[in-house]
């Protein structure tokens, strides 16, 4: 996932261009039937140790997350965004990304999205990002 903000594969490419990619990726595994049969059931049973969940953020969501908050205080520092606070600016991607589509999706009210509709959730959601933290071209 955190591969397309690497130097050889993020070169020649725009920020809209890695953050779609990432936010595909991410999605995708997020979305997949796999995660969220696991999902359901690790969620109940880390909440049972606080020791757990915490190695368990620490090695996912944080992770992910803290990869993604990188690229955008890079970005930043570039001049192509302006961001006050990268980890929040991932988190606010993130959601915009995500929605509330996966509680429906847990709670079997609706089906995982097709790949065309990840992609298309996330260009949406990276455009509306971008608008927001002031994208220069």
């Amino acid at each position: 996932m955190a591969a397309v903000f690497d130097d050889g594969v993020a070169a020649g490419r725009c920020l809209e261009e890695r953050l779609n990619a990432y936010g595909t990726s991410l999605m995708e595994f997020i979305f997949s039937e796999e995660h969220i049969a696991v999902d359901r059931v690790l969620m109940n049973e880390i909440a049972q140790s606080r020791r757990l969940a915490e190695r368990f953020f620490q090695a996912g969501p944080a992770l992910c997350l803290g990869r993604l908050a990188d690229a955008l205080s890079e970005a930043a520092d570039q001049g192509e965004i302006e961001i006050d606070d990268p980890w929040m600016a991932a988190e606010d991607l993130c959601g915009l990304w995500q929605g509330l589509s996966d509680m429906g999706i847990k709670l079997g009210l609706e089906p995982p999205p097709t790949p065309d509709a990840i992609r298309f959730r996330v260009e949406r959601a990276t455009r509306l990002f971008l608008k927001m933290v002031g994208s220069k071209p």
